[in-house]
């Protein structure tokens, strides 16, 4: 028997997956799915109401807003799935440490590299996914965005123009009217060109008519009574020309610049195969920047099936309640790759190194980096010197946590409080993880900027700061519909509400109970959007302008148009924190809108006296004459302000209430239609109304009958709501500040419907 035994064939390993296996792949899947779509919709969500913004702000016609959102989807999907697989991969270590089930994994002698092969498995999928994501529709969808956007903004600026509004397809051409009368006829018409000559013109007119003709992308202007001015620039002799006209017609095309983009300009257009082909045969763009381009991208694919092994010795070694230490480290354990493969690649693009080499050294240093760190963890993982090393660390934010409980803790106190409580705890949290993925998320997408600006550390860090109040304000709406999701369910699930319901408390008592928090999240809306999100906006660009790399600060500056007061002023650069405007040329006009003075400046600069122009050519228009002067320097009278044109030039995308009143008055730099300045008036009464609104959608889920659970309709009611409200105020806001809707109703449309279906639903789930 013992030779037969000995003589028996040995079993040959099989390749089918074992039960664990299909476990671990099953419980790491279906994570991985929900959390990108979560991620990749909050990302999308953020973007969403900044694409929204940019086209009301640029003229875009507002229609292509959905269609140039889907093309953005591959890209921000490309961002989401290696930050969606790690946190899969955190939740099943959570999930088997709850249930016992990684010790009893432990004891059945299964190794942590045993446990890492399903997983890594599932990463090469994962990374195959992300390689189609990056290599072929991301580089697709980009183009197309780039190709809509501009043929968004022809089709905008021929649809439809305001009045007082600046329209400036390119550098050679501005116009402007000051009201709109009845039969499409304007009033107080301002046409400014320049020809390829070097010659430039201004037009004005008292009146006229603009037709379209939107298959040839131009417009006309058909003007009655009016003035034209046209001359040489630096002429030494000889008057302007100077001609009054009773009729005039102006024919121009609203075509902007790069209006017929074409593939291949761009190796970020390029998907994988035809960058490969590119560096092959050839192409305008240089060899380095393809080949860059290429082992990028095939480089941060190829690291996703390598997360398991990071994420697994982490997650090991930081257990329950200290979780987050360990999605910490992972997370900046990404970033860092991220930043170490832009590093790499701008040094490619640079010529201090060869493309190939030095990418896949990068990606070769990182995958060393977490195969030592999984080596050293895969026996006993809390006793590793991964958690010897995390250990303080875990228990510095141990400390920080039982103080908070000990100066916050309100159990045994009032039921209001209470529940008050656990509402502003988990907003709180929703607010710090929605802000840490945006802020993620934003820096990769500048992270080449910051290898090209020579960033470190600090200066990262100072631009994360920058950042923070207007990521905060984007996310409080959502925080506070994810903080009272999570409460009102919670309680649901624990039996406490039922307890209170026992207790005679109506829904409508709990709902007084929450109140104070999004009360509490509006005042901190206000706030933010009144004063911190303007302030530092305006300090974030005249810090980050400067930073420009030496090729990029040399470029000129697009000159702006404005008015203020009754002036038209075009500024070509602005800088010294608003303080110096470059190349300046002010038109004055009479009540009927003809030119009467024309000043060219080559600066102008705020003093404690006011205002003073420099280097100053005056032309004034007498009796149908031009008369023209020269002086050093010239007051002059203006309200502006350097504070306004700092905020102007860096076109911040969040404007105070009382900044929208300086502009609507012509008292700041407008170049924006009123109804934007109306709209944004309105909007900052009933933007804080936002978390109000989310707490009246999420109710309804703390009264779910307690044996059937939270069904999905109530969930999607509640989640799908809220998103359907951010995402319609959104679009409701842009439609009154292009002028489609009354500004007052499309700033507060959607708070009063969204808010009025909420309560009609409290009211029926109540009966």
């Amino acid at each position: 028997m013992a030779e037969a035994a000995a003589t028996a064939p040995r079993a040959q390993p099989s390749l089918r997956p074992g039960l664990i296996d299909l476990y671990l792949i099953r419980g790491v899947a279906g994570p991985f799915v929900a959390i990108t779509i979560g991620v990749g919709l909050v990302m999308m969500l953020e973007r969403a109401l900044r694409l929204i913004h940019e086209m009301a702000a640029s003229g875009a016609d507002i229609s292509y807003f959905l269609p140039l959102l889907v093309r953005l989807v591959p890209y921000y999907l490309d961002l989401a799935i290696p930050a969606a697989f790690m946190v899969a991969l955190v939740l099943l270590v959570a999930k088997l440490d709850d249930h016992l089930e990684l010790e009893a994994m432990l004891a059945a002698g299964l190794s942590l590299s045993r446990i890492g092969v399903p997983l890594g498995v599932v990463g090469l999928g994962v990374g195959l996914f992300g390689l189609v994501a990056g290599g072929w529709l991301e580089p697709i969808g980009r183009y197309e965005y780039r190709a809509m956007r501009v043929e968004a903004l022809n089709a905008g600026r021929i649809g439809r123009l305001h009045p007082r509004a600046f329209y400036h397809p390119a550098d050679s051409l501005a116009l402007t009217f000051d009201r709109r009368g009845p039969g499409g006829r304007i009033g107080g018409i301002f046409v400014w060109q320049r020809l390829p000559d070097g010659r430039s013109l201004a037009l004005t007119g008292t009146s006229g008519r603009i037709g379209f003709a939107p298959e040839g992308r131009r417009f006309g202007i058909d003007l009655a009574t009016g003035r034209y001015l046209a001359e040489r620039p630096n002429a030494r002799s000889g008057e302007p020309d100077l001609v009054a006209f009773d009729a005039m017609a102006f024919r121009e095309s609203l075509r902007q610049e790069d209006s017929s983009w074409r593939r291949g300009w761009d190796q970020n257009e390029l998907t994988l195969t035809e960058l490969a082909t590119a560096a092959r045969t050839g192409s305008a763009i240089p060899r380095r920047a393809l080949d860059a381009e290429y082992y990028s991208r095939i480089a941060r694919a190829a690291s996703i099936p390598l997360i398991p092994f990071l994420v697994l010795p982490l997650a090991f070694a930081t257990k329950r309640g200290r979780r987050g230490l360990g999605i910490l480290v992972g997370g900046a354990a990404l970033a860092a790759f991220h930043h170490g493969m832009n590093f790499a690649r701008q040094l490619a693009l640079s010529g201090a190194a060869e493309p190939k080499a030095a990418i896949i050294g990068m990606a070769a240093l990182s995958a060393a980096i977490i195969l030592l760190i999984f080596v050293s963890g895969r026996h006993l993982p809390s006793h590793s010197p991964i958690a010897t090393a995390l250990k303080p660390l875990g228990e510095a934010l141990a400390r920080l946590r039982g103080q908070g409980r000990a100066r916050g803790g309100v159990r045994g106190r009032t039921l209001a409080s209470y529940l008050a409580w656990r509402l502003a705890t988990w907003t709180l949290a929703a607010a710090a993880a929605i802000v840490a993925l945006l802020q993620m998320v934003d820096m990769f997408e500048r992270g080449e900027e910051f290898v090209a600006r020579s960033m470190g550390l600090a200066d990262i860090a100072h631009y994360a700061w920058l950042r923070l109040p207007l990521l905060l304000l984007q996310a409080l709406p959502i925080a506070a519909l994810a903080g009272a999701m999570i409460v009102f369910v919670t309680l649901g699930r624990s039996r406490e509400m039922v307890a209170i319901r026992a207790a005679g408390i109506s829904q409508y008592r709990v709902l007084m109970m929450a109140l104070p928090v999004p009360l509490l999240l509006a005042a901190a809306s206000w706030l933010l959007a009144e004063t911190a999100v303007p302030r530092s906006q305006a300090a974030f660009a005249a810090w980050w302008q400067p930073t420009a790399p030496a090729g990029a600060a040399e470029a000129p500056q697009r000159p702006r148009w404005f008015r203020i007061g009754g002036e038209i002023v075009r500024a070509g650069a602005a800088s010294d924190g608003g303080r110096r405007l470059a190349d300046v040329e002010i038109f004055r006009r009479d009540r009927d809108g003809l030119l009467t003075e024309r000043l060219s400046a080559r600066s102008a600069e705020a003093g404690a006296g006011g205002w003073v122009l420099r280097d100053v050519e005056r032309l004034r228009f007498d009796g149908g004459r031009a008369l023209g002067g020269r002086a050093a320097t010239l007051a002059w009278a203006t309200s502006l302000a350097p504070a306004d044109v700092t905020a102007f030039f860096a076109s911040t995308p969040q404007l105070s209430a009382a900044a929208a009143r300086r502009s609507l008055d012509l008292a700041a730099p407008a170049s924006q239609a009123p109804a934007l300045f109306e709209t944004q008036i309105f909007r900052s009464a009933a933007g804080p109304v936002a978390p109000l609104v989310m707490l009246l959608l999420a109710l309804p889920l703390a009264f779910a009958p307690p044996r059937t659970g939270v069904a999905w309709p109530a969930l999607l009611y509640a989640g799908g709501g809220g998103l359907l409200y951010l995402v319609a105020d959104g679009i409701l806001t842009v439609a009154a500040q292009v002028g489609a809707l009354p500004p007052l109703a499309g700033a507060w449309a959607a708070p009063a419907l969204f808010g009025l279906g909420a309560i009609t639903v409290l009211v029926y789930s109540e009966r």
